[in-house]
């Protein structure tokens, strides 16, 4: 195949108009991906918060029949979840609401007022590859409590 004169350049030029678009496409599916493994990892923490937090201390124990104290208690048990995915949030980002009832978040079952702990967790992302600052990512576990 011959290469006329007038069409010297032409590749050169292709690949320069697609090539940035081509990165922008694979840095932004990398960036989704690591946004949402984020996600995730905030998600199963704060359900495990809750897990904990619903269940009372067991007979025996000198706190035997009462709930774990939320900032003493239930919060690290997050942070120290989170700490594994290498994911850093101030305990101010972790709420822990035991014992809530008639809210939409813990609704009545049958007119029976019914105790839940309602653990909410906010993480800051940043992004890696392009310049659009800092999101919070939240995700929020509601469980009825056992006791």
């Amino acid at each position: 195949m011959r290469i006329h004169k007038n069409e010297r350049g032409a590749t050169i030029l292709e690949t320069a108009l697609v090539l940035p678009i081509l990165f922008a496409v694979i840095f932004g599916i990398l960036e989704f991906g690591r946004a949402y493994n984020i996600f995730q990892t905030v998600t199963n923490a704060a359900r495990e918060g809750a897990r904990y937090s619903v269940a009372p201390w067991a007979a025996g124990t000198a706190n035997a029949g009462s709930l774990p104290d939320p900032s003493a208690q239930v919060v690290p048990l997050v942070q120290h979840f989170l700490l594994g995915d290498g994911i850093v949030v101030p305990d101010g980002n972790i709420v822990v609401v035991q014992s809530c009832s008639g809210t939409a978040a813990c609704p009545a079952v049958n007119g029976i007022a019914v105790l839940y702990t309602q653990v909410t967790v906010t993480a800051p992302y940043t992004f890696a590859y392009f310049p659009f600052g800092t999101l919070n990512i939240s995700a929020r576990a509601v469980m009825r409590n056992e006791n």
